[in-house]
């Protein structure tokens, strides 16, 4: 049987000169075109592929149509065929390397550079999917980048298991995919669709703006993590926070039908995170977490000469180390305003201004934390924790604080508070030490629930699953915070008064999550 060519050895019009990398559709050599002197990237089909007739014709039709596709953000193909018994593609060669490689090396991106690499990444889809081409397999490894170039230029490669509406290359019995970026439908056998390419666009997105993947664990604990785990969600409060929550979680619905249906609306809800990403740093996400219970702090800038930290692989893009360098002049330009006076330290309580005798002396603002601390700051609250937390989250436990059991047997790890409605059931509030416990939690007992979003004051706090067959004798209903520490349960035994005792379920307004001015009345949230 024909095997994969040796370095060195010619294949058609090319000579093969190094190997790229390798995929369950075969391997990718760096190549030379012979009667052009031009560097390609040579992809060898595996043998076994070439020995199908039914594949060799799948293949030859495919690669036709996408050696048709004209974006400026796809790997284009200058040829195909087959040369001694080996299928190949000659494509055009991207020397930065790929997407994966540099967030390995490197850690998170920039939010702007995540935010353009992702444009332009939608932007490909969008013009294969008007070809009626569905990718399947976007992932940071096919991504390649552009070396040296002035920003992000970003290219969409490999489509071997690509399916246009007739047609599909993937082998028979096997997965289309790679499993921490598929989305929820394909991993549960349902065809892709551009809403699935577009899903794992956004989970590449997530991967560039915090280091790792959306879902951790074993394969099977991450096709069930992205079918029925909260959509993930950045920490922090601030515009492009917010902005890019909104574009995470329109995206990485868990229903097809809730996502955005055409790239252009993807791009569309991108555009407003692009303007407050400009000259922000990395973000600092050390795991997944809603950012409700937290609010920004903006670090005082360094006083004095800049001293380089040591790195964990070099960057040979310059629009990363263009990025960095407006991320310092910014800080010193902060450091210089603060330095005059014409700002405020962050956090800092004002000085008074100067009065003249008689005048009465404006008092300083300060700030109630949830656990009573008072501080110059809300950032310097910290983030509601344990059972004196349930009661501050919630007002309506705290007017029945004597009427509601602490339940001290109830599951390990939680602490637990329970009201008894003898008319209508039961509302239990419960605070996870382990916020993978209480995924894991919600993954089991929801699993056949209805998934809708818990929307506070007009903003995206949680999930409410809702069960409408009774188990165990009651129907139920629950709210999970993003947080994912935080939850409250409704029981009733039928629908009506389940529904009913639901409503008595107050929160804290969202704008008094981590705290509010001292001396402001407690308020209570809009619950949609």
């Amino acid at each position: 049987m024909v095997g994969f060519p040796a370095i060195g050895d010619r294949i058609g019009a090319y000579r093969v000169d190094a190997e790229i990398g390798r995929g369950g559709m075969g391997i990718v050599y760096r190549a030379t075109q012979l009667a052009l002197d031009r560097p390609v990237a040579l992809k060898i089909l595996d043998p076994l592929l070439s020995a199908d007739p039914s594949f060799v014709a799948r293949f030859t039709r495919e690669a036709s149509i996408l050696a048709g596709l004209d974006s400026p953000h796809i790997v284009q193909i200058h040829d195909h065929g087959e040369a001694d018994g080996r299928l190949y593609l000659a494509m055009q060669y991207v020397g930065g390397g790929d997407l994966s490689r540099l967030i390995e090396q490197d850690g998170p991106l920039p939010p702007l550079a995540a935010l353009q690499i992702f444009t332009q990444v939608v932007e490909a889809l969008g013009d294969a999917h008007t070809h009626g081409i569905v990718h399947r397999d976007v992932k940071p490894s096919n991504v390649l980048l552009r070396a040296d170039a002035s920003e992000p230029f970003a290219y969409l490669c490999d489509f071997g298991i690509a399916r246009t509406e007739e047609s599909g290359l993937t082998r028979t019995g096997t997965v289309a995919g790679t499993w921490a970026f598929m989305s929820p439908e394909t991993h549960t056998g349902s065809p892709a669709t551009p809403r699935s390419d577009l899903y794992s666009a956004a989970c590449v997105l997530w991967a560039m703006l915090t280091g790792r993947n959306p879902y951790s664990g074993t394969d099977v604990q991450v096709a069930m993590a992205h079918v029925q785990s909260p959509v993930p969600q950045l920490p922090g409060s601030d515009p492009l926070i917010v902005a890019l929550n909104r574009l995470l979680w329109a995206c990485l619905a868990k229903d097809p039908d809730d996502r955005p249906d055409t790239a252009a609306e993807v791009l569309a809800l991108t555009r407003g995170a692009l303007a407050p990403a400009e000259g922000v740093s990395p973000l600092s996400v050390s795991k997944p977490d809603s950012g409700i219970f937290r609010r920004a702090s903006i670090p005082t800038a360094p006083v004095g000469p800049v001293v380089p930290t040591p790195t964990r692989g070099r960057r040979s893009t310059r629009w990363i180390l263009a990025g960095a360098a407006l991320v310092v002049a910014v800080a010193v330009t902060v450091t210089a305003l603060n330095l005059s006076g014409a700002l405020p330290r962050p956090g800092a309580v004002p000085s008074p201004v100067p009065t003249t005798p008689g005048t009465p002396t404006a008092t300083a603002l300060t700030y109630q934390c949830w656990n009573g601390d008072e501080v110059p700051a809300l950032a310097d609250c910290t983030a509601p924790a344990g059972r004196e937390a349930l009661r501050y989250l919630y007002p309506s436990l705290d007017a029945k604080w004597d009427d509601c059991a602490y339940n001290d047997a109830a599951r390990a790890g939680t602490e637990t508070y329970e009201c008894v409605d003898e008319k209508l059931g039961l509302i239990r509030y419960r605070y996870w030490d382990d916020s993978d416990a209480a995924t894991a939690h919600y993954l089991a007992r929801y699993a056949k629930a209805k998934v809708t979003r818990m929307i506070l004051d007009g903003t995206d706090v949680g999930v409410i699953y809702t069960l409408d067959k009774k188990v165990r004798g009651v129907y139920s209903l629950s709210g999970f915070w993003l947080d994912a520490h935080f939850s409250f349960s409704v029981e009733s035994p039928t629908i009506a008064r389940r529904d009913a005792l639901f409503t008595q379920v107050e929160l804290r307004a969202l704008a008094q999550i981590s705290g509010h001015p001292t001396g402001a009345d407690v308020q209570v949230g809009r619950l949609e």
